[in-house]
């Protein structure tokens, strides 16, 4: 996968090749942010007649999937309201970490693992009010049939967590399966 990347002009830049390291000691706390909006997520997606159930702890280490919709793979991430008056029709998908020898859930993603993402935005009350559903089927045919056009540098944050930010506009409309929308 990581060759796939490179191809791709998406893997880190020099300098930034991960570690064999052991897994940082912060792990379960970078998992708790999807997992604060898990029941949320679930009773909205149900309503729209998904089946939707939790994910094993290893398809959420090795798969990239926080839940399982209609018995596939699924990743989540929700943002804060900032980030959405901010990027509102972006979503970022964590491409390094540092010290640490594991997938990402970009290399994750790209080879074949997660059939959708739930990507979404909640306000300061912690309710969900933007989601959407996108088809990673979608999202890894477009980069693997066309890599060039997908490439991209990666945002690093202060932490050294490194993420590749991608705008729904830049896909096909069959990316976005599904969208809850709650702005008023």
């Amino acid at each position: 996968m990581r060759k796939e990347a490179r191809q791709l002009g998406l893997a880190p830049r020099q300098g930034l090749a991960p570690s064999n390291g052991a897994a940082p000691s912060n792990v379960v706390a970078r998992r708790t942010g999807g997992d604060k909006y898990r029941d949320q997520v679930i009773a909205l997606v149900s309503r729209q007649g998904f089946q939707v159930s939790d994910s094993t702890h290893e398809q959420d280490m090795h798969e990239a999937s926080d839940l399982l919709l209609d018995g596939q793979g699924c990743a989540l991430r929700i943002r804060a309201e900032k980030a959405l008056q901010r990027w509102p029709d972006e979503f970022t998908i964590r491409a390094w970490r540092p010290a640490c020898g594991t997938d990402t859930e970009f290399q994750k993603i790209m080879c074949g693992h997660a059939r959708y993402a739930l990507y979404g935005f909640a306000d300061r009350h912690d309710r969900i009010i933007l989601l959407r559903l996108l088809d990673l089927n979608v999202f890894r045919a477009c980069l693997l049939g066309d890599g060039k056009r997908y490439a991209r540098d990666m945002r690093v944050g202060t932490d050294g967590v490194g993420y590749l930010v991608f705008s729904i506009h830049e896909f096909p409309a069959r990316l976005v399966r599904h969208v809850w929308d709650y702005r008023h």
